[in-house]
């Protein structure tokens, strides 16, 4: 458990340096980048942890809990248990279906959560909720240019961590005597490279999530303080609101 929780706290930390590295590609010293991103965006993106931990668990009640006994179970069904069906092969395809719909929520919500953190550190925002919230709009608006790019990189994480694992079962065969070092060396090597390789695939997300948020998110209006003023930027402005300062023609 003490290993999940800084594991997740690394995480959150990982996605500010990523981000504040790809938000400055002209300029040098990344990794100075990389751990100024993590500290400066750390409490936001732990905000938005939060959130997406609620949204797991709402997802986990309604595909899992009251709502879908209700729906499916009573009203398209007609039993108050599976275990009341004749046949057992539909009771294993509504479970089948069960954990396929939470497989897709939780996808998608852990995509959100990458825009999530990307519009945040693109617009430089505080509020995880607000960002949350138009995140959902932007998700819902543009579906397939959002999530195409998450789904090719998923694909080819997929491929790499299926080809590691045909490499380990295979090298785990060839441990015939306790004191056979080089396949055991070969396993270490290869669990190294699916981590980096996990690492360089969540780094490409957040380089996706920022390239597509740039296309579709518009930047704030902020305040312009010299609208009401004279003067040129960088020399003295006099404003015009009535003050000792006025404009002669």
């Amino acid at each position: 458990a003490v290993l999940a929780f800084l594991a997740v706290m690394l995480g959150a930390f990982s996605a500010g340096g990523w981000l504040q590295v790809f938000l400055q590609r002209t300029e040098g010293h990344s990794l100075r980048r990389f751990f100024y991103g993590g500290s400066r965006y750390f409490f936001r993106f732990l905000r938005v942890l939060v959130l997406t931990l609620l949204s797991l668990q709402l997802a986990g009640f309604v595909v899992y809990g009251a709502p879908w006994e209700w729906l499916v179970h009573d009203l398209l069904l007609g039993v108050s248990s599976l275990r009341e069906l004749d046949s057992e092969l539909v009771a294993r395809q509504v479970g089948w279906l069960q954990d396929g719909l939470f497989l897709v929520a939780t996808a998608l919500i852990l995509t959100w959560g990458d825009y999530t953190r990307t519009r945040l550190a693109l617009h430089d925002g505080v509020s995880a909720l607000w960002a949350g919230l138009c995140t959902w709009i932007t998700l819902i608006v543009h579906p397939i240019r959002t999530l195409r790019p998450m789904l090719l990189l998923l694909l080819c994480e997929l491929a790499v961590l299926w080809g590691a694992w045909l490499l380990t079962d295979f090298l785990q065969a060839r441990i015939v005597t306790p004191g056979d070092w080089v396949p055991l060396l070969l396993l270490w090597l290869v669990g190294l490279g699916v981590i980096a390789w996990r690492c360089i695939v969540r780094a490409a997300r957040y380089a996706a999530a920022l390239e597509i948020s740039g296309g579709l998110v518009r930047a704030p209006r902020r305040p312009d303080p010299w609208k009401e003023s004279v003067g040129g930027p960088g020399g003295p402005q006099y404003p015009l609101d009535g003050d000792e300062f006025s404009v002669s023609f």
